[in-house]
């Protein structure tokens, strides 16, 4: 083994054990921060943020409301069970596909603020949550994608996390909005966790963005239904603005992970989120077992500099 890569060993080494939980507080999610091997050939500084501006209060609008799709509900029950129209349903859930509704599928319910309140009567208070700027960033389709990190100060963890993002104009006025939910089921006490909402093409003259937080709730027991999962090796190769993360996902426990995903962000200098990517491995892991993933992201920004890994088990 030549310096180099004793160096780059013991560099790794040292970001595994720095990022890894004590054990006496043991979480489901792992997080590995890293800068790449090599720093890019050139990098060229992004386009400048629109000047920040106080994004005023909207006109009163109708209030999301969670609901998780169990078994035999169909989204013309779910539709009728919260009086909203089909129509209304799909447009607050992105990519929706009403023939193919998933068990375990969270949707939002784009209730009126009195139907909201009787649904939520008696729902936990969100938790306090840190949200940080989003950054909106073109595609090349014309669409915007935002994505902000929330962080969870502690001292338990969180689930069902979801953040409005809003779009606002010069005078600070919002344009429009949309709801998006974290990236990670479980949001374990001083992990922050990547929440990326997609607006179609045609937004015009956005000059401000902001969030604010929808939901956050205690998780209770997280480990009684998520399984700690280790990322036992991992590489980042850069071609132009694609990275692609690859690496190595081992269950160390005695319980199977029946859903295994894998979350990715792209991060830019001052930590501004540039790129975001989930994949969720098919088959699981069984205890004991491991298993290679490999996942490219493609950042929206010239220049991305680190990146950013999850890992989270389902039983």
């Amino acid at each position: 083994m030549n310096r180099f890569h004793l160096l780059l060993a013991t560099y790794l080494a040292l970001s595994l054990a720095a990022c890894a939980p004590p054990p006496t507080a043991a979480v489901p999610t792992l997080t590995v921060t890293l800068r790449p091997p090599a720093a890019p050939a050139s990098v060229t500084p992004s386009r400048q943020a629109p000047t920040p501006v106080i994004i005023a209060s909207p006109t009163p609008t109708p209030t999301p409301f969670l609901h998780t799709v169990t078994s035999g509900e169909t989204l013309i029950s779910i539709a009728v069970y919260y009086d909203v129209s089909l129509q209304a349903l799909q447009d607050a859930n992105e990519g929706l596909d009403p023939r193919a509704l998933q068990i375990g599928r969270t949707l939002i319910i784009p209730l009126s603020e009195e139907a909201a309140i009787v649904q939520a009567e008696g729902a936990p208070t969100p938790m306090p949550l840190e949200l940080g700027q989003p950054n909106c960033l073109p595609q090349a389709s014309g669409a915007l994608t935002c994505i902000v990190l929330a962080r969870n100060p502690g001292p338990g963890a969180l689930e069902n996390v979801t953040a409005r993002v809003i779009l606002a104009d010069g005078q600070g006025l919002p344009i429009t909005s949309t709801v998006g939910s974290s990236g990670l089921d479980i949001v374990p006490a001083g992990v922050s966790a990547p929440i990326a909402v997609h607006f179609a093409p045609g937004v015009q003259s956005v000059a401000a963005q902001g969030a604010d937080l929808i939901s956050a709730y205690p998780s209770g027991e997280p480990l009684d239904r998520y399984v700690p999962l280790a990322l036992d090796a991992y590489t980042a190769a850069q071609i132009g603005r694609v990275w692609t993360i690859s690496g190595s996902i081992r269950n160390p426990g005695a319980q199977t992970a029946v859903v295994v995903r894998v979350i990715v962000v792209l991060l830019a200098s001052g930590d501004r989120p540039v790129g975001y990517q989930r994949l969720e491995l098919p088959g699981g892991l069984d205890a004991g077992a491991a298993r290679e993933f490999s996942l490219p992201v493609t950042a929206l920004a010239d220049d991305a500099i680190q990146y950013v890994v999850w890992v989270e088990g389902k039983r």
